[in-house]
């Protein structure tokens, strides 16, 4: 960082900065704020450039790991990612490590339970198939990839987007062969 702008982020005086830069903990922390806004910003302006038809070519090998993750975080029900009863099933459908992503990747939500334990991966596909049907109703890819998952119908999508989608497929493996 430049000392022209240490005053301006930091509020101690330019003579103050040597001594703050000579500190490495602190240089650490000024370089994480920087990175911190570096990262909203570079996310705002990726998520502008969302190629729907592009995005539905990217998750066709995870359409439906796609449909459910989507659902969870359409639904907002916290049980159902963290709750062991929900949490087996849900790892036995999208393996462990996207389960553990989708855990980092939880922004909160105090919905609650619909369905059991038994049946809600189903229902959340179901629903999540209904979200993605949504949001690429208009894409010609979608019209191929949409019959590996269920009939879900339109179902609009409250909570997420495909800039939504677009982060999410980034921090998810593929757990199923077509």
């Amino acid at each position: 960082m430049h000392s022209d702008w240490i005053t301006e982020l930091t509020g101690v005086s330019r003579l103050c900065y040597r001594n703050l830069i000579e500190n490495n903990a602190t240089r650490s922390q000024l370089n994480n704020v920087l990175k911190m806004k570096f990262q909203l910003i570079t996310e705002s302006m990726e998520d502008f450039f969302v190629d729907k038809n592009k995005l539905v070519y990217q998750i066709i090998g995870k359409a439906k790991i796609m449909a459910i993750s989507g659902a969870l975080f359409e639904m907002k029900c916290p049980d159902y990612l963290f709750s062991g009863h929900y949490r087996e099933h849900l790892i036995n459908e999208l393996g462990y490590e996207n389960v553990k992503q989708l855990s980092f990747f939880w922004k909160g939500g105090d919905g609650r339970a619909e369905y059991t334990n038994t049946n809600f991966c189903d229902k959340l596909l179901a629903y999540g198939s209904g979200n993605l049907e949504y949001i690429f109703r208009n894409e010609p890819l979608w019209e191929i990839v949409k019959y590996l998952l269920p009939k879900g119908g339109e179902i609009k999508a409250n909570n997420i987007d495909e800039n939504f989608l677009n982060r999410l497929n980034r921090i998810l493996s593929p757990y199923e062969a077509l």
